[in-house]
């Protein structure tokens, strides 16, 4: 995702004149999470190239190994010689670079609306089938929908302020412990943003009223209240964190690179998605099942630290986004030693 000079020569690197023609999307035809990046691409009147990639077939080509060797799966857009992997990933990308040039944005100017989308596009991809079912049984859905998009008089009900009363309304619902949230907390400090915390012990089994009216889907913390709107998802709440007041500060958690911003996106999901599952069987397994983990982490962090290089801090010399997505999970080395030898 950050090749060096040569590398980019040799995987079609071009000037910025050759845009349109240098933009190309590896997937399978028939792959519903590949189809997002190519109706986003027609939508916005991007020209691309398509590489077939067959997925009856269990190797996957040397095309594929190269340009997402973390996951190896499709899809994936190479936009001037650097890829670009996750179907929501690829969307925001695409956004970014080309919504301008002819005026149509896939997600809406407002931040709220588009965390609001973005927490909905993870609810489609990450929630189980039976639970989804389940979900629009119950109404989730529907009353998650209406805490996120309120009526006028919902809002008033919510507690919608004046934009004069900015710095007096942001609220973080939070387990003081959860690492998850740590992030929010962090974020909103290095942007100077005054906030008020209100806890939620993760110790008891049920929610508070508060959590269930502004999460009623995920029924979880963290949960950043913003003028009486609801942001949830620890990634979701700092990319809002990060367009909201950002420029005010004058400092980006996020790099202003398109490509840039893709690659962190991509290492916070590896972060959610990979690395923590893989600390949790490595810490409550056994035997044979714990090697296993053990060896699966140890090739994780070893990847992240191949990320992160000889640079201070991931996006280079200042702190920003993956620093703050990565380092809660610091305070769990301490566990890792307890449980085995020379791991860090």
């Amino acid at each position: 995702m950050h090749p060096t000079p040569a590398a980019a020569a040799v995987t079609g690197e071009h000037d910025d004149d050759e845009l349109a023609a240098c933009v190309v999307v590896v997937d399978f035809w028939a792959n519903r999470f590949g189809m997002r990046a190519r109706i986003a691409l027609h939508v916005l009147q991007v020209g691309f190239g398509f590489v077939e990639e067959d997925l009856r077939i269990r190797e996957r080509s040397d095309l594929v190994l190269r340009m997402n060797p973390v996951h190896r799966s499709v899809p994936i857009l190479i936009h001037r010689g650097r890829p670009i992997c996750g179907s929501i990933n690829i969307l925001q990308y695409i956004d970014e670079v080309w919504a301008k040039r002819v005026g149509t944005r896939l997600l809406p100017p407002d931040p709220l609306k588009r965390a609001s989308a973005r927490f909905w596009a993870d609810f489609v991809d990450h929630e189980k089938r039976t639970e989804l079912t389940n979900q629009l049984t119950n109404g989730a859905i529907k009353s998650g929908w209406a805490v996120m998009h309120p009526t006028p008089a919902a809002a008033a009900v919510t507690g919608e302020h004046d934009d004069d009363e900015l710095a007096a309304c942001v609220v973080v619902v939070d387990f003081w412990a959860n690492r998850f949230g740590m992030r929010a907390r962090i974020a909103l400090h290095v942007l100077q943003v005054g906030f008020g915390f209100v806890e939620e012990d993760l110790r008891i089994r049920e929610r508070s009223d508060l959590v269930l009216r502004m999460n009623p889907v995920h029924r979880s913390v963290p949960i950043l209240i913003h003028r009486g709107r609801p942001i949830c998802g620890s990634i979701n709440i700092l990319q809002y964190i990060d367009e909201v007041w950002a420029k005010r500060v004058g400092t980006r958690l996020l790099p202003p690179d398109p490509l840039k911003r893709a690659s962190a996106r991509f290492w916070a999901d590896f972060v959610d998605h990979e690395v923590f599952s893989t600390q949790t069987r490595f810490l409550k397994s056994k035997g044979e099942e714990k090697e296993m983990a053990k060896a699966e982490l140890l090739d994780q962090l070893r990847r992240l630290e191949g990320v992160l290089g000889d640079r201070s801090f991931f996006s280079g010399d200042e702190f920003g986004f993956l620093d703050i997505v990565l380092i809660p999970f610091s305070s769990r080395f301490h566990g890792y030693k307890q449980h085995m030898v020379g791991l860090i």
